[in-house]
This record gives structure tokens, sequence and C-alpha cells, in this order.
């Protein structure tokens, strides 16, 4: 999160969207705040395509 926060210090207008595979209202709570507008929550087959994107498979 301190990663994130110093990128949105340094960008103030870039866009970016969250995303991960864990649905915890806490975080969600912490990139709201840190000016995120947009998560997306990856699950498991979302996971296994792009792993297959990245590594060719």
């Amino acid at each position: 999160m301190k990663q994130l926060g110093e990128l949105r210090n340094q960008y103030p207008t870039l866009k970016l969207i969250a995303h991960s595979d864990t649905d915890d209202e806490k975080i969600i709570k912490k990139l709201w705040k840190l000016g995120f507008s947009k998560y997306v929550l990856i699950g498991n087959d979302m996971k296994k395509a792009i792993d297959g994107v990245v590594n060719g498979g």
C-alpha cells in the first residue's frame, strides 16, 4: 500500500485499476482512500488465462 500511495502522489492524474484475488473490505477501503476508483476481483480462471499469456502457454 505504501508504494501505491507514493505512485499516486508522484502521478496524481494517472488512472489505475486495482486487481486482486482477495475480496477483502479492508483492502478495498484502503485502495479507495488512495484514489483508486475501480477494483477487479480476479478468480482462478482469470489468473490461469493471464499466466498463459505471460508465459506463452
